[in-house]
C-alpha cells in the first residue's frame, strides 16, 4: 500500500480509518513519516478527542521531517467529540487541507476520530472522504467499517485498503484517554490568567442561553484567518466584555472568539487561583468540584 501511494505522480491524499483502540493513529503516525522519507508530507490530526498535534478541542495541521512533526495550524472545534460539531469540523478540514495545498506537500495523511459507534459516526467519516477528496482510504476493521465502505466499492476513488488491526494494538481505558486529555489541556493552558476580552471582538459559535451557563466553557481566540491563537476557558460576560482564562497573547491579533460546548471547569488555572485566595480567607471554602473534561 505504501508504494502504491508512492507511486502517484501527482501526489495522494490518504485517509486512515478505525474505530478507537484499533491503532488508527499509531499507524497514520508512521505512513506520514515513511512518506516524507522520499517527498514532503502533512498530517491532518482531525481527531479533536485523542489528537497528537493540538490540544483536545482542536484539529490541526503538521508537516513531517526528520526531525518529527511541526505544528503549522489549529483549528478551534470547541469539544471532544465532533457529534454537535459537524460544521465546525468540516470547516476545519477544507481549510487546513486548503493550507497544506498552498504549502506545496506532496503527501497529505489524514486521522480522523475513531467516531463509528452510531449512524451519525458512519455519515461523519462519507463527508469527510467527500470533502477532502481522498485518493486512498486504509481501513481498520473492515467489520465495524462496513456500512462506510459498502458506500465506496463502486466509487472510482478513494481506492480502498483493507487491514486488520495488528494483535499488538492495546487498546487504551477510558480513564487512560480521560488523564490524556487533562495533561494536553493543563499543557495548552499553563501560565493563563484572567483577560477581558473587549466588546468590540466579536463572539460566536455555540453561546450560552444564560449567563451563568458561560463558565468552564471551552473557548478558542482566533487569529486574522481564523485559526487558533490560544484556547482558552470562559469566565463570563462582564460591563467591559467577556471575561477569558487564557495564555498570554496580543489581543490586537484576536479577530474573533468561538465559543464550544466543551466544558473544563476545574482544569483553569484562574479558577485555581481563585480557589486559593477564597481557601485564604476561608479555609472551610470548598474545592473546585465537576468531570475535568466532559463535552
Amino acid at each position: 500500500m505504501l508504494e502504491v501511494v508512492r507511486r502517484a505522480a501527482d501526489g495522494a491524499r490518504v485517509g486512515v480509518v478505525g474505530r478507537t483502540g484499533s491503532g488508527k493513529s499509531t499507524l497514520a503516525s508512521w505512513l506520514s513519516r515513511s512518506l516524507s522519507e522520499t517527498a514532503s508530507t502533512a498530517i491532518l490530526d482531525a481527531d479533536p478527542g485523542q489528537g497528537r498535534i493540538g490540544p483536545p478541542g482542536t484539529i490541526g495541521l503538521g508537516f513531517e521531517s526528520g526531525r518529527g512533526t511541526s505544528l503549522r495550524a489549529l483549528w478551534f472545534v470547541g469539544a471532544t467529540s465532533p457529534a454537535r460539531h459537524l460544521l465546525d469540523m468540516a470547516a476545519g478540514l477544507v481549510r487546513l487541507a486548503r493550507r497544506a495545498d498552498r504549502s506545496g506537500v506532496r503527501f497529505m495523511v489524514v486521522d480522523p476520530p475513531g467516531f463509528l459507534d452510531f449512524p451519525a459516526g458512519h455519515a461523519f467519516h462519507l463527508r469527510l472522504i467527500e470533502v477532502l477528496e481522498l485518493d486512498h482510504l486504509v481501513a481498520l476493521d473492515a467489520t465495524a467499517l462496513e456500512p462506510v465502505l459498502a458506500s465506496l466499492r463502486r466509487r472510482r476513488r478513494p481506492a480502498v485498503h483493507e487491514l486488520r488491526p495488528s494483535p499488538a494494538v492495546v487498546e487504551r481505558s477510558r480513564a487512560a484517554r480521560r488523564e490524556w486529555r487533562v495533561a494536553r489541556f493543563r499543557a495548552a493552558l499553563a501560565g493563563a490568567r484572567s483577560r477581558t476580552v473587549p466588546p468590540e471582538i466579536p463572539v460566536h459559535g455555540h453561546l450560552p442561553d444564560r449567563d451563568q451557563e458561560w463558565s468552564g466553557r471551552l473557548v478558542g481566540l482566533l487569529d486574522r484567518d481564523g485559526f487558533l491563537l490560544r484556547l482558552g476557558v470562559a469566565e463570563g460576560p462582564t460591563a467591559h466584555g467577556l471575561k477569558v482564562c487564557v495564555p498570554a497573547l496580543d489581543l490586537d491579533e484576536v479577530s474573533a472568539v468561538a465559543v464550544g460546548t466543551g466544558r473544563v471547569d476545574p482544569l483553569s488555572p484562574c479558577r485555581t487561583i481563585d480557589s486559593r485566595k477564597r481557601r485564604s480567607s476561608d479555609s472551610s471554602a470548598p474545592g473546585p468540584s465537576g468531570t475535568p473534561y466532559r463535552s
